[in-house]
């Protein structure tokens, strides 16, 4: 069965492929060079009287170097690299190609039965195609079935002894076999590797979201925000700018799982982490820190502002409307704010803001503590 190809795994293969073509070109044309200039010397002086072979060999081999000369200046004019997008131009390219090598090859060794009445070109060719080129199971029915009827075509022309002409078509029918299969299973080899590949890149993404990422709220998690803290205030204290900290708690919270359940409690720290999302800046960060505890953190900040935007998250969780989860749910909201001074650490910033989180416990709840 046909597999269908991503658009990242036919990238892939078209910078796997325009790279195996760069190189098999480059030899077939060094290659050919050498034996053009044996053609000329077997035609030169008496072109029109040269064997016929030989004649038509020249002449293929002259078409063969002008293609692939083609391809080659193709390839230098849309070179492809691991920074630049794959354009159409590159898919034709490869593809080109191995159709160039294949044609050819069949139509010389339908002429070398006027010599030395040999595949070997065209099984050369065949192989050498299957081994370097990773193909869809489309392509390659086209590529190797149009290519043997036009050896069996050449063949036939050119070979006038039957037996001959029966092992060689019993060759080329298990030459094309042997090819397709090959091609077959190195493609489907490399649709393996790219799909592992895949997996693989998902469960490291999605390790490194597990890593800063709290499950149930999507916030970030304590490491990334006590990360984030010692950055910021390492940047802060070298470029002498203002940062705060804030820690936030949820006023008996407990009460809520008790009397309601935990499945009402999640929901709640659900909403909870929506509205310090709406209530933030882009560059602030927020963090799900443990239980019904969030860490803020506003870099660029003074305790001014920190405390007007504190003031909006308390706001917005009062006024929120609580009753969507249940009819008796009422949640409010207590913060403690704490702005870089003499903290040397940035554990000393996370407990200067906690010790003003349990001052707005201590003072009734519901409301903002900042540092005095």
């Amino acid at each position: 069965m046909a597999q269908k190809e991503t658009a990242g795994f036919a990238h892939t293969l078209t910078r796997t492929n325009v790279s195996r073509a760069r190189v098999y070109l480059t030899v077939i044309f060094l290659l050919h060079v050498v034996l053009t200039a044996l053609d000329i010397s077997r035609v030169s002086g008496e072109p029109l009287s040269a064997p016929v072979g030989y004649r038509y060999l020249f002449y293929l081999h002259l078409v063969l170097l002008g293609g692939v000369a083609l391809l080659l200046v193709l390839d230098r004019l849309f070179p492809l690299s691991a920074d630049k997008p794959v354009r159409p131009v590159h898919e034709f390219l490869w593809r080109a190609a191995i159709f160039l090598m294949l044609y050819v090859a069949a139509a010389v060794s339908s002429v070398d039965q006027l010599i030395h009445s040999q595949l070997t070109v065209f099984v050369m060719a065949a192989i050498g195609v299957a081994v370097g080129a990773l193909m869809p199971w489309r392509l390659t029915l086209l590529l190797y079935t149009t290519s043997l009827i036009l050896l069996l075509v050449g063949v036939t022309t050119f070979q006038d002894n039957p037996d001959i002409l029966t092992g060689h078509v019993i060759n080329a029918v298990l030459t094309v076999v042997i090819a397709v299969v090959a091609t077959r299973i190195l493609y489907r080899a490399a649709w393996n590797h790219d799909l592992q590949l895949q997996v693989i890149e998902s469960q490291r993404e999605e390790l490194s979201r597990l890593a800063s990422e709290d499950s149930l709220t999507g916030l970030h998690n304590r490491r990334y925000i006590s990360e984030c803290v010692r950055y910021e205030l390492g940047r802060s204290r070298r470029y002498g700018r203002p940062l705060c900290v804030a820690m936030a708690d949820l006023d008996f919270f407990k009460r809520i799982n008790d009397s309601f359940s935990h499945n009402k409690g999640d929901e709640v720290l659900v909403a909870i982490s929506d509205i310090l999302r709406a209530n933030i800046r882009s560059v602030d960060f927020v963090s799900r820190y443990g239980g019904e505890e969030f860490v803020l953190v506003f870099p660029e900040t003074t305790l001014a502002s920190a405390r007007i935007a504190c003031e909006n998250i308390r706001h917005s969780v009062e006024t929120h409307e609580w009753k969507r989860i249940d009819s008796s749910v009422n949640v409010t909201i207590s913060i403690g704010i704490a702005e870089l001074g003499d903290e040397r650490e940035w554990t000393d910033l996370i407990e200067a803001a906690d010790r003003q989180l349990y001052r707005a416990k201590r003072n009734g709840r519901n409301q903002v503590q900042p540092t005095e």
